[in-house]
């Protein structure tokens, strides 16, 4: 069984077990307007348009107001990165944080030479300003770009 992404008032969530969306749909949590993407496929589609989920779907199914899912485990705060940025950036923190070791340890050698405070606000200057969608898809979600 494979694994889906979800994409939900303009953000990405995911992945998540198969079985995980069926039982979404059954209990309603997974409207029409919701998009499906299997991982690391490019084509989004909604839940009633996938026969993986033909025997899920009933007419009752998307007729209760959909609860949002929680965000993948993993899923990383924009906020926290971008304040770790601005505040700690010339360490790499925020690299750190978001997994990227390497950059993070190539940023404590720029502090020595006193470049990476300087990119470090910039880069949580772009954190704090980049939509939740694009932060989450950037950072966390590598397989599926929103519709």
């Amino acid at each position: 069984m494979a694994n889906w992404y979800l994409y939900r008032d303009g953000q990405t969530h995911g992945p998540y077990p198969e079985k995980q969306i069926r039982d979404w749909i059954r209990a309603g949590q997974v409207s029409a307007q919701d998009k499906l993407c299997r991982e690391g496929d490019q084509t989004w589609s909604s839940a009633d348009m996938l026969p993986e989920f033909a025997g899920a779907v009933s007419p009752s199914a998307f007729s209760v107001p959909p609860a949002a899912p929680a965000l993948a485990p993993g899923a990383k705060d924009r906020t926290v990165a971008g304040v770790l940025a601005i505040l700690l950036g010339a360490f790499g923190i925020h690299h750190f944080y978001l997994g990227n070791t390497s950059i993070g340890i190539i940023y404590i050698l720029l502090s020595c030479v006193g470049v990476s405070p300087i990119l470090g606000i910039i880069d949580g200057i772009l954190y704090l300003t980049k939509p939740e969608d694009q932060f989450q898809r950037n950072y966390r979600n590598w397989f599926c770009s929103g519709p």
